[in-house]
């Protein structure tokens, strides 16, 4: 998906694993971390603090490229 000013410039496109598909999905109904990770734990197997540290840093990617608030 295209972000910030790189829409136009496919550079700036960030691809999503099917993880981060899921979290994203997660995010459009404004869940919180916790319900991120409890989320990815039930959807996935991977233990609570391996899928803690995953959302954590999706989120700081996703804020770092503008994609959320």
């Amino acid at each position: 998906m295209p972000v910030g000013d790189d829409s136009i410039n496919i550079e700036g496109v960030l691809s999503l694993n099917d993880a981060g598909a899921f979290l994203w999905k997660c995010l459009e109904n404004d869940c919180q971390t916790e319900d991120l990770v409890r989320s990815l734990t039930q959807e996935y197997d991977v233990d609570p603090q391996m899928a803690l540290n995953d959302v954590l840093e999706f989120k700081e990617k996703l804020h770092n490229f503008g994609c959320l608030e």
